[in-house]
């Protein structure tokens, strides 16, 4: 199944939110930004390489292949985050069934958190990590403050 890109621009307060671009309106989505002259930032991903995959598909806490693929894919949002000058860029932190035992979710996070961080730096963006929301896990404040300390 193709699920197609929602190039969408989601207004904010004084600021707009770019998410799951088509690649070939990521130049108009760089003449839209400098233009308006607002700030900015991207909910990952920015585009998706393939189009099979759903759009809010992260697993960093996966323990597959799909936990290098939502790095790889975090990447990439980052290069053209740092690329077309948003602010920051958004992410998911999400503990569902990927991991039935949760002291090793909590550890994957740790994990995840680490190397979210370090992407963040390498493409000089920083990355705000939503966390729950749509599950269970990881939806009391201690848990999600031990997972970033």
């Amino acid at each position: 199944m193709t699920v197609p890109p929602a190039s969408a621009l989601h207004p904010g307060l004084g600021r707009f939110e770019a998410f799951d671009i088509a690649r070939e309106r990521l130049t108009a989505l760089g003449v839209h930004a400098a233009c308006t002259r607002l700030p900015w930032s991207v909910h990952a991903p920015l585009t998706r390489a393939r189009l099979a995959e759903p759009p809010s598909a992260v697993f960093f806490l996966a323990e597959s292949p799909r936990r290098a693929a939502s790095f790889a894919a975090l990447e990439a949002t980052l290069a053209g985050a740092a690329r077309l000058g948003a602010e920051y860029v958004v992410t998911h932190l999400n503990w569902t069934e990927d991991v039935a035992d949760r002291g090793r979710a909590e550890a994957l996070a740790h994990d995840a958190a680490a190397r979210i961080a370090g992407l963040a730096r390498r493409h000089g963006v920083p990355v705000h990590v939503e966390v729950g929301g749509y599950t269970g896990g990881f939806q009391r404040v201690q848990e999600g403050v031990a997972a970033y300390v």
